[in-house]
């Protein structure tokens, strides 16, 4: 079965090169490991089989790498995990975690999901100071990470955000729930059957002073933002905030989804 990857592209007209970004989410792995005890190495293995995609026929991990190699093949600048590259938290799938992401991945963005909320510290700390917001270099690119996997996001966080998104370098933001949208609601009621608000930012705490500032933020005229990457809903969409922002949403990689987005400057500028 061949992998599900969407090859789309990015123009920023300032921009003098070619960047590739590999975005891969909800790849829910759940490996078993001898750290654990036996109640959540069982869990480990029910969360296996219920994520595993009969259509390729390898497990999680060996579909993972599939993926990481496309990438490879690709040349991509930075892999993007906008959240739930696990299924759970335990000492021992961290451990194991920490390991296989170091072996397997260049430069990386990992942003925590809901499925991996609870200690910020617990996994992301082998991959970023402060995993609330993460910023990563990338030439004429800035890319920002954001945990706002409980719904929420801190002023604190926010006001750090802002000063980013008012600097000197177009700003890529990722972050695992997706703004909502129109048509991001649409594709939910029709992939989910329902529109629930679990799967979009601003759907839950709609009222909180923190939701509306950071759905306001993103969507400012007048910031150095030109997209957002997201996952959580395990489809892949793509669409534009009425300030011109794209928002890419990864389908789940646990079903070989990806996206490859390549970012340059002209339409033409693209063989670097």
């Amino acid at each position: 079965m061949d992998l599900r990857i969407v090859n789309e592209r990015l123009v920023i007209p300032e921009l003098q090169h070619t960047y590739r970004l590999l975005q891969i989410s909800d790849t829910h792995m759940c490996p078993d490991s001898p750290l654990d005890s036996d109640e959540v190495r069982s869990e480990a293995k029910a969360s296996r089989e219920s994520w595993t995609d009969a259509d390729f026929g390898m497990t999680l991990e060996e579909l993972f790498l599939q993926l990481v190699a496309y990438g490879r093949k690709n040349s991509v600048d930075v892999y993007v995990f906008p959240g739930d590259i696990v299924d759970f938290l335990s000492p021992g799938i961290v451990e194991y975690m920490k390991t296989f992401l170091e072996d397997q991945t260049g430069v990386r963005l990992y942003v925590p999901g809901n499925h991996e909320t609870g200690d910020d510290g617990f996994l992301f700390s082998a991959f970023a100071d402060d995993p609330k917001l993460q910023i990563l270099e990338l030439g004429e690119l800035r890319l920002v990470g954001i945990n706002n996997a409980e719904h929420m996001v801190e002023d604190a966080t926010m006001d750090a955000l802002e000063a980013v998104l008012n600097g000197d370098k177009p700003v890529i933001l990722v972050h695992h729930i997706p703004l909502q949208t129109p048509s991001l609601i649409k594709g939910i009621d029709a992939f989910w059957g329902g529109g629930d608000t679990y799967f979009r930012f601003g759907g839950a705490n709609s009222d909180d002073p923190r939701v509306v500032r950071y759905q306001t933020l993103l969507q400012k005229k007048t910031t150095r933002l030109v997209a957002v990457m997201a996952g959580h809903v395990h489809f892949s969409h793509t669409d534009t905030f009425e300030n011109g922002v794209v928002q890419y949403v990864s389908g789940a990689g646990c079903n070989g989804h990806a996206r490859l987005l390549t970012i340059c400057g002209e339409e033409t500028n693209t063989n670097e």
